[in-house]
């Protein structure tokens, strides 16, 4: 699969990688890769067809697992590409002080219409403080007229107890 470079996703796309997530998020940077990276607060990324959101799930206790949910909405106009493996590639290795009980994510793992896909990433945190969760999430919308397939690059920063 060739990589595009975020610029060239669209207008939509590239507003957010420069302005918008900044405003929703604690902070947001564009890779050279051309994925976008989204690290705290809410972690939403908003494109012309579609959203990606990642949020804590509830409250963590050190050495219990908890839960991080993962969603991805299709917008107006487009829907969640039923054909494609939507799939979350928890990072390897996981952040200090974290596990993965599941690496990888498949759309079989989470619940999904042609509106939303959301995924319920488990977690472990080792100690109190804060916590990291990491992955690769790579998915497809679609409309009548084409297709997008984009990886994400996303973290989020949970408070452990």
């Amino acid at each position: 699969m060739m990589r595009r470079p975020v610029w060239l996703l669209g207008a939509g796309v590239c507003a957010v990688a420069a302005v918008g997530l900044t405003a929703i998020s604690t902070r947001a940077v564009a890779s050279d890769t051309g994925r976008v990276v989204a690290l705290d607060g809410q972690n939403k990324v908003q494109a012309d067809a579609y959203t990606v959101e990642m949020k804590a799930s509830g409250s963590y206790q050190a050495g219990k697992e908890g839960t991080v949910e993962l969603t991805l909405a299709s917008k107006t106009g487009y829907h969640v590409n039923e054909k494609y493996p939507i799939k979350f590639k928890l990072s390897d290795p996981a952040p200090e002080g974290v596990s993965y009980p599941k690496a990888v994510l498949k759309r079989a793992d989470g619940t999904c219409d042609a509106a939303r896909c959301t995924f319920q990433v488990p977690v472990v945190p080792a100690r109190s403080g804060k916590a990291k969760v990491t992955g690769l999430f790579a998915f497809s919308v679609c409309s009548d007229a084409s297709c997008i397939m984009d990886r994400l690059d996303l973290e989020l920063a949970v408070d452990v107890n």
